[in-house]
């Protein structure tokens, strides 16, 4: 699922990449509703994230 909101402020001003590696797992849960668990690190100055999500709606 896509989603397109339209914001008033300029694409210069918008830090995905500080937005994404700042984000908290209260924060990541809020945006999806099959969410489980999120995880973050830096390693090597490389930054990863681990998400599991639940996907359909069987229970496990």
């Amino acid at each position: 699922m896509t989603k397109t909101f339209k914001m008033q402020i300029a694409a210069k001003n918008v830090n995905l990449y500080k937005w994404v590696t700042e984000m908290t797992p209260a924060e990541y849960e809020s945006f999806s509703k099959g969410h489980k668990a999120m995880g973050s690190y830096f390693e090597d100055g490389k930054f990863y994230m681990i998400n599991v999500e639940n996907m359909g709606n069987k229970e496990f």
